[in-house]
């Protein structure tokens, strides 16, 4: 089967909006608001909708182009199948096997004449984690794009089975998160919905004081508004908040799709005036998911990096649920350049390391013991003099 792989323009916005709007598997990831998001934060959108030979819709491409600096000296062109939230090319449900392998050949193709004529350095493609009620793993037997010179990228994420969970929820949660959500809610705390832009823009100030307490460029402005505007007011996303004696201690912001959500942002007063106000807000979220007929919920990415991913990764695993990986895959077009980043990245960590290793400097000389050294007050047995 031929395959047709057709731009953005005014004629394919509205027929992507109706096939990703109307198909049983899409993700949030998928539609034109993460689109728009991923353009609004400098990358450009090279999404493409794709028409089989009679001229039906095939699948999407949701593409970004972006580019960065990695270990401080390299600029890499990267192409993403989405990233603020995960894409992946959809393709039409139900499709056969045969044509299903011969769309991913055509979209390998495409994709590396695309890479070429914007010289992109990678190609790094991330599936959703889910693919309606099914684990991305079970809709494939492994990365389609492995036949094609791409590789594993593995990465880890936090799921859980909320129709599998029993009845309470709070069980299946590690005990010291369980008491830090009994200690919030016995302390007054309430999480409510934020029903409103007037409201939902209000926590513009919240986001900005804690990135920049963690030494981060906080989202702009524009960003609230679209998230706002694309997102939770068009259903896509959901916004609750833990207030408590008055003030609100965190927000929250999930991407919803139709069989799962995902825990977005998190944005939290500083400094935080309740213990357990995000452990609550992430239960009431876990409620209401279950609640609008949600089967998963997808706590977030596990990193382990340094001391704070591990941080980020234990309160994670916390609320229960299971680990499972991630299927990304990645395409090197510029294998020199990345064996000098590897190169320099492995020199900066054997750096670091060593800095880590030396030995301490030695104790200070108890005060009341007699000294070998001069002191402040005597002059050094020899001196160096200049002039």
């Amino acid at each position: 089967m031929n395959f047709r792989f057709l731009p953005l323009d005014a004629v394919t916005r509205p027929q992507w909006d109706q096939f990703t709007r109307a198909h049983p598997e899409a993700w949030v990831g998928h539609q034109l608001a993460a689109l728009e998001l991923d353009e609004l934060l400098g990358r450009r959108s090279l999404a493409h909708l794709v028409l089989d030979e009679r001229d039906q819709v095939a699948a999407v491409s949701p593409v970004t182009l972006s580019q960065q600096r990695v270990a401080r000296l390299f600029s890499v062109r990267q192409l993403d199948t989405g990233d603020s939230l995960r894409g992946g090319p959809l393709l039409a449900a139900g499709m056969a096997p045969k044509p299903r392998r011969e769309f991913w050949q055509a979209w390998n193709t495409h994709i590396r004449e695309l890479a070429a004529r914007e010289g992109a350095d990678r190609v790094q493609v991330n599936f959703p984690h889910l693919l309606g009620e099914r684990h991305v793993s079970e809709a494939h037997e492994y990365h389609p794009l492995l036949d094609h010179g791409f590789e594993q990228a593995p990465a880890l994420t936090m799921l859980i089975d909320l129709a599998a969970a029993g009845e309470d929820l709070l069980p299946g949660f590690d005990p010291k998160c369980r008491n830090k959500i009994r200690r919030a809610q016995a302390a007054g705390a309430e999480v409510v919905p934020v029903e409103t832009r007037e409201h939902f823009l209000e926590f513009d100030a919240m986001q900005r004081s804690m990135y920049e307490d963690e030494g981060l460029a906080p989202c702009p402005r524009p960003m609230i508004e679209l998230l706002w505007d694309r997102f939770i007011s068009q259903g896509l996303a959901r916004a609750m908040a833990v207030r408590h004696e008055g003030r609100f201690a965190c927000i929250g912001i999930w991407a919803i799709g139709p069989s799962s959500g995902y825990n977005w942002f998190t944005f939290t007063q500083r400094p935080r005036p309740l213990a357990g106000a995000t452990n609550l807000l992430v239960y009431h979220f876990l409620l209401w998911l279950r609640a609008n007929g949600r089967r998963y919920a997808e706590i977030g990415s596990m990193e382990f990096g340094d001391p704070r991913q591990q941080a980020i990764a234990e309160f994670k695993r916390s609320f229960g649920g299971r680990v499972w990986p991630a299927m990304n895959a990645r395409l090197e077009l510029s294998p020199i350049k990345r064996s000098l980043i590897e190169l320099t990245q492995a020199l900066a960590a054997r750096r670091r390391a060593g800095r880590r290793a030396a030995p301490a400097p030695p104790p200070a000389e108890p005060p009341n013991e007699p000294s070998t050294k001069p002191s402040h007050k005597e002059a050094p047995a020899t001196t160096a003099t200049h002039g």
